[in-house]
């Protein structure tokens, strides 16, 4: 059977096949003389191309987020069974496990046939509007003028309007997701690692569930981002009104975060860690590395003074900066 990891990467290679066709093809389709014949068939293999990844990729991310999805279950079982919990039979066949694994599965599958139906738009867009050619006429001629002036060989001024091409190209090839641009492969295992890390996270977390469980720990690792840094080790709670910080939502704070969440079982906790673990996880601060965090979750202190977080202060120094540029704006001194 195929890990998840395998799985992974055999995604990812899809989008690579197809983005690599898609650049052949429209590096073929402009130097080509301009005839509306070979034009359409270049626009039908681009089509094809899509449409075949597309096909291939139906199944792929309920499979992938499936097996995903085990791993948080399996992650959480452990983490249970080192708390003291007996634990029943294992199954996922329920509501509240097939639901979520249908819902993340197609949310996958909606973003990566987005990325496909960009790419396939933009490589349109280019063979249909240069008519077999990456440069307009004007942009042509600036190069071989510019060449002239300043002496350069035609085997140099070939080598600008080749440059020119592949530019035009490379961006053709694009995929654009709410204005932003994205290579193919790239966005193929972004969306696929942080909606297979997603996959991870609602499976610990509903199978904590399961057993009642509403109290969830963050990992910590030591080359945690400093975004993770403020995060991690805490306790966090599902309904956040019993003492505990609320649970983030995204529970993972950026793409191809690599944290995990595992029940935390109160009960099963020393009182004096338990006390420790709350005022930490409460505390609005950064700590700045992974032997302070351990420190600090020791009882001890962290040997840099964190630095204070305060949402609201932050909100209100953001209002007044507002505030200062709008009478800027205005002359208003």
């Amino acid at each position: 059977m195929a890990t998840v990891e395998q799985r992974l990467r055999e995604l990812i290679k899809l989008y690579k096949d197809t983005a690599r066709a898609i650049d052949l093809e429209l590096k073929t389709a402009l130097r080509t003389p301009a005839e509306r014949f070979r034009q359409e068939e270049h626009l039908r293999q681009i089509r094809a191309y899509v449409a075949t990844l597309e096909a291939e990729l139906k199944n792929r991310p309920t499979d992938l987020i499936g097996d995903a999805y085990k791993q948080g279950h399996d992650l959480s079982r452990i983490a249970l069974e080192r708390q003291g919990i007996t634990l029943r039979a294992a199954n996922l066949t329920g509501g509240m496990h097939t639901g979520a694994i249908q819902v993340l599965s197609d949310s996958m599958l909606a973003d990566l046939v987005g990325g496909a139906e960009s790419m396939k738009q933009r490589g349109i867009r280019l063979v249909r509007q240069t008519q077999q050619r990456a440069l307009q006429e004007r942009q042509i001629m600036q190069i071989i003028g510019r060449g002239v002036i300043e002496g350069e060989t035609p085997q140099q001024v070939e080598k600008r309007l080749r440059d020119a091409i592949r530019k035009e190209v490379d961006e053709g090839a694009k995929i654009v997701i709410k204005g932003r641009k994205y290579d193919p492969d790239y966005y193929a295992e972004l969306v696929s690692r942080t909606m297979t890390r997603d996959a991870v996270m609602k499976g610990a977390l509903n199978t904590g569930l399961d057993y009642d469980i509403t109290l969830y720990q963050m990992s910590a690792h030591s080359n945690a981002c400093t975004l993770c840094q403020s995060l991690q080790g805490k306790v966090y709670s599902v309904s956040g009104n019993d003492g505990w910080p609320k649970l983030p939502d995204p529970m993972l704070p950026h793409p191809n975060c690599e944290h995990v969440y595992v029940p935390f079982v109160l009960e099963a906790q020393d009182p004096d860690e338990v006390e420790r673990l709350q005022a930490l996880s409460n505390q609005k601060t950064f700590i700045h590395n992974h032997a302070d965090l351990q420190r600090v979750m020791e009882g001890g202190q962290a040997r840099k003074k964190p630095q204070i977080v305060d949402e609201d202060t932050k909100a209100e120094k953001r209002a007044k900066r507002k505030a200062q540029r709008d009478q800027a704006a205005k002359g208003v001194v």
